[in-house]
């Protein structure tokens, strides 16, 4: 039987330690009266993991499609695989952020789906 690839194996491994270790690094969950410390210590953690880039728009995702040639030079369009890496990367990233953030501060979120507009 073949074994089946763990989607978290083509994580970086900043965000592999970040997700491991997310409550312990952060263990206070945003509220509506911790703002500032909660930050200051998101801030840090994400900057230690090299993922602040994510958040602050500093990375910026690849191109959703490629144009590949086909032999007999027909251009088309076709999904860029570093695309879907990198959406996982920013799911898992958003994941990681409403896990500690408290349901009541959540619900101002809905719609949200990038670790930049959380």
């Amino acid at each position: 039987m073949a074994k089946t690839a763990d989607p978290l194996d083509d994580l970086p491994t900043g965000l592999k330690l970040f997700i491991k270790n997310l409550h312990s690094l952060t263990p206070e969950k945003l509220d509506d009266t911790n703002y500032p410390s909660w930050l200051f210590k998101v801030s840090i953690n994400l900057s230690a993991h090299g993922l602040m880039g994510l958040v602050d728009g500093s990375i910026v995702p690849p191109p959703p499609t490629v144009s590949t040639a086909n032999k007999d030079g027909n251009v088309s369009s076709v999904p860029n695989p570093e695309y879907e890496k990198w959406s996982i990367i920013v799911a898992q990233l958003c994941a990681c952020l409403l896990a500690i953030i408290t349901p009541s501060v959540q619900t101002t979120l809905i719609g949200h789906t990038t670790a930049q507009a959380i």
